[in-house]
């Protein structure tokens, strides 16, 4: 298998600064503000803006940029920089206890003592 070219995903998929990024079930999260080799920005309105992965883009058309997430899965896919994030399925280190460094993996063991045990469902 060949590497998706910069800033394109598997499937083809190459986000576009000005478009909007929306979740999975369709909620906008903001537009995309800048982009890198593996990753965008999303301008949050009314919040600080932050990087998202494009192994986690699961469409791009006319309407935007949709995310293989729901929204509240969003903050564990939320990066602070391009490449802050080894794997492109933070979901599934979070239920098996990988993450990219001992910061990462401290916080979400703290916010899974403030937020109480979740499945992978997010039950």
């Amino acid at each position: 298998m060949t590497s998706p070219h910069p800033m394109e995903s598997a499937f083809g998929m190459r986000p576009e600064v000005g478009q909007s990024v929306f979740t999975r079930e369709g909620r906008e999260l903001g537009t995309v503000k800048e982009c890198a080799s593996d990753a965008f920005k999303v301008d949050a309105p009314m919040k600080r803006d932050y990087w998202l992965s494009i192994g986690s883009v699961l469409s791009l058309d006319a309407r935007g940029v949709s995310m293989d997430f729901d929204e509240e899965q969003l903050p564990a896919f939320q990066l602070d920089e391009p490449g802050g994030h080894a794997s492109e399925s933070p979901i599934l280190d979070a239920a098996q206890d990988t993450f990219a460094s001992e910061e990462e993996k401290e916080a979400r063991r703290q916010s899974q003592m403030h937020d109480g045990p979740r499945g992978l469902s997010g039950e």
